[in-house]
């Protein structure tokens, strides 16, 4: 499956699909905001929803049948739950096992709570909003940031890529082990290609990297899920300019 064709979907359904997933939300005020919260699920609106994703990717012929997806939602709860699913802490095996049952292979089940699982996210992200300067994880999900920008006033911006919440981080420093050493970091670029906007921030203590954009101007919107596919070459890149 082509990934960037899967970040259009998801976005698009996400854009049509505007019923909430998530109700009578109570947070208790502690980050991450999935780890600390009480909610209730609107599982009518989870079958539509799961509904929708399924006749969509079957349009795209991106899987072949219609599910049933009463049946799937009634055999994913038997052996898990929603609270599970967006915690992401679902037993090993699950999809697995779900599969059997279900008649489908995992990894199209698996897209599918996927694309349920960071629609319910983004629920949640509005709760973190200007709460997470400096976290080295995601203040909504608790997730590694997957990808960075640069403002031209110089303000480093961490994205997930679950959620797609974003937050304010310092503009050297290593959000995976913590490294504030500004000798400990290089840049990575394109050769001969000055003109991209891309780089890769690598961090020599811990060898993790951060792909990052350049952004035009301080008002920029950005779908970090579509720039971390632009940016793919970087990850090609990077294992030949650094010796892990």
């Amino acid at each position: 499956m082509d990934a960037k064709k899967l970040v259009e979907i998801f976005e698009k359904i996400s854009e049509e699909f505007t019923d909430k997933l998530l109700l009578n939300l109570s947070w208790k005020g502690t980050l991450p905001v999935v780890e600390n919260v009480e909610v209730e699920f609107n599982e009518d609106k989870i079958i539509a929803f799961l509904t929708k994703v399924n006749l969509e990717l079957i349009s795209l012929r991106l899987i072949n049948r219609q599910i049933n997806i009463p049946r799937l939602i009634t055999n994913f709860k038997n052996k898990g739950n929603y609270l599970k699913l967006l915690t992401d802490n679902l037993e090993a095996g699950f999809w697995e096992e779900l599969a059997k049952k279900q008649k489908v292979k995992k990894e199209i089940l698996a897209l599918h709570f996927l694309f349920l699982r960071r629609k319910m996210l983004r629920e949640l992200k509005d709760l973190s909003l200007d709460k997470g300067v400096n976290q080295q994880n995601c203040p909504t999900c608790g997730a590694s940031p997957g990808f960075a920008a640069i403002t031209p006033t110089g303000e480093r911006i961490l994205f997930c890529l679950e959620c797609q919440t974003q937050w304010r981080y310092y503009r050297l420093g290593c959000p995976k082990c913590g490294n504030k050493f500004h000798e400990d970091f290089i840049e990575i670029h394109p050769e001969g290609e000055e003109e991209i906007l891309y780089f890769a921030e690598v961090c020599k203590k811990c060898g993790s990297y951060l792909k990052t954009k350049n952004l035009k101007n301080n008002e920029e919107k950005i779908n970090p899920n579509l720039e971390d596919v632009e940016s793919l070459f970087l990850d090609y890149l990077i294992p030949k300019k650094i010796n892990y």
